[in-house]
């Protein structure tokens, strides 16, 4: 049986193809390799596809009482590609990376610090569609974290793909002693 499909129709579906295939270059890039844009130091913009992020600040705290180690990045994020990026602090999207490759979390435990503040501002979850902006604060643990020379905070736009990143790489002399968390 022989199946009629006039010019709009096939137009769409094409069309529609097209976005298919797009996709698959930014959030299905999972298995051939790194696909990462980077920035070196506080207020600059790592940028990748459309995505771009910023870190204006980094803020460090010890706790002596428990021997942990908190980092809070104060990041942006703009989105002016054509395709919605996922924007989820407390679902993995976000990372802080040590010269030594120890990767401390963010996720809701982390972030409950910066939710309880009265100082900081949480990076809320959302969907950032095209040439929208959102900006606030992430919070990252961990433990056993001795001096170090530059960090790498990371998001990742399809939390479940650690392959596909932005990262700003944030030397020691750019952290800033965090008070209020």
């Amino acid at each position: 049986m022989a199946m009629k499909i006039d010019r709009r129709a096939f137009l769409k579906t094409s069309a529609a193809m097209a976005v298919a295939v797009s996709m698959t270059g930014l959030l299905g890039g999972c298995s051939d390799g790194d696909l990462y844009g980077e920035a070196v130091g506080l207020g600059k913009t790592a940028e990748l596809q459309g995505m771009q992020m910023r870190v204006d600040s980094l803020g460090t705290l010890y706790d002596s009482a428990t021997g942990s180690f908190y980092m809070v990045p104060s990041v942006r994020l703009t989105n002016n590609g054509a395709l919605p990026i996922e924007v989820a602090p407390e679902k993995g999207s976000f990372s802080i990376i040590l010269p030594n490759r120890t990767e401390m979390a963010v996720n809701q435990n982390t972030m409950k610090h910066i939710r309880e503040s009265q100082t900081l501002s949480p990076l809320q979850e959302q969907v950032l569609t095209h040439n929208k902006t959102v900006k606030g604060d992430v919070c990252a643990c961990g433990s056993g974290v001795s001096r170090v020379d530059y960090v790498y905070v990371v998001y990742y736009p399809t939390a479940s793909c650690r392959t596909t990143y932005l990262r700003c790489k944030i030397y020691s002399n750019e952290f800033s002693l965090l008070l209020g968390l």
